[in-house]
C-alpha cells in the first residue's frame, strides 16, 4: 500500500478526548518502517523507543500471535503484527511474559526465527498496544500519525457521541478544515485503503493569565 491510496485526517483536541481515541490503536495500526531487521531495532531505534523502557514497562510482546523473549534475535517482516503490553494478570500473564520462570509451558508457541539479513525499505508493519502501554505510548504515535484501515476507522468515528466532536477544536481533511459532520459520516474514507491518522492535543493559552504575567 503507498501513500497514493491513502488521505490524511488530523485532529486537534481537548485532553480528556485522546483518551477516548486511545482504545482504536487495541485493534491494531500500521507503521511505514524498514523490515529484516530486528525487533529490538525496530522498537529502539526505528520508533525510538528508550531500551530502558522496553526493559521496565513493556512486559510482554507477541510477533504474528506468537510471544517473544529475545528481541534481539528475532526479525520482522513485511506486514508482520507486533502487539505490545505492560504486565498482564494471573497465571496466564506470567507465561507470556518475556524472559518468565515459566516460559517452558509455551515453548511449542514461543516466536524462534532468527534475524534476516534481507532488509527492505518501505514496508509496513502493523502494531497493537494494551493496557499501559497504550495510555504511555499511544499519544506520541499519534502525535507523529499512524495508517488505518478506513473501515476501522469510519466504524469508530461514526460511534462517537456529540460531546467528543465538541472537544475537537480542529479537523482537517487533506490538510484543509472540514465540518466534523462530513467526518462522522464516513463518506470520506469510500474510495481510500488506508487513513494516514494524527491526533494533538489542543493547548488553550488564557489571555488573562498572560495580562496577570505581565502586570
Amino acid at each position: 500500500m503507498n501513500n497514493s491510496k491513502s488521505i490524511t485526517l488530523s485532529l486537534c483536541v481537548e485532553e480528556h478526548v485522546l483518551a477516548r481515541i486511545l482504545p482504536i490503536l487495541q485493534k491494531g495500526f500500521m507503521l511505514r518502517s524498514q523490515v529484516g531487521c530486528s525487533l529490538n531495532e525496530f522498537l529502539c531505534v526505528q520508533q525510538k523507543i528508550s531500551s530502558c523502557y522496553i526493559t521496565e514497562r513493556i512486559s510482554t510482546i507477541f510477533l504474528d500471535g506468537k510471544p517473544v523473549d529475545d528481541i534481539d534475535m528475532t526479525a520482522i517482516q513485511d506486514g508482520s503484527t507486533i502487539a505490545l503490553s505492560g504486565a498482564m494478570p494471573g497465571l496466564v500473564g506470567a507465561v507470556m511474559r518475556r524472559g518468565s520462570f515459566y516460559a517452558s509451558f509455551r515453548d511449542s508457541i514461543t516466536y524462534k526465527k532468527g534475524p534476516d539479513t534481507h532488509t527492505q525499505e518501505n514496508c509496513m508493519v502493523n502494531l497493537k498496544f494494551f493496557n499501559i502501554v497504550m495510555k504511555e505510548l499511544g499519544p506520541d504515535f499519534l502525535k507523529k500519525g499512524i495508517f488505518l484501515k478506513s473501515s476501522d476507522l469510519t466504524d469508530f468515528l461514526k460511534n462517537q457521541p456529540k460531546d467528543f466532536w465538541q472537544g475537537n477544536k480542529e479537523v482537517l481533511l487533506n490538510k484543509k478544515p472540514v465540518e466534523y459532520s462530513l467526518i462522522k459520516k464516513g463518506e470520506f474514507v469510500l474510495q481510500n485503503d488506508l487513513v494516514f491518522f494524527s491526533v494533538k492535543i489542543h493547548r488553550k493559552i488564557l489571555q488573562d493569565n498572560i495580562q496577570d504575567n505581565i502586570q
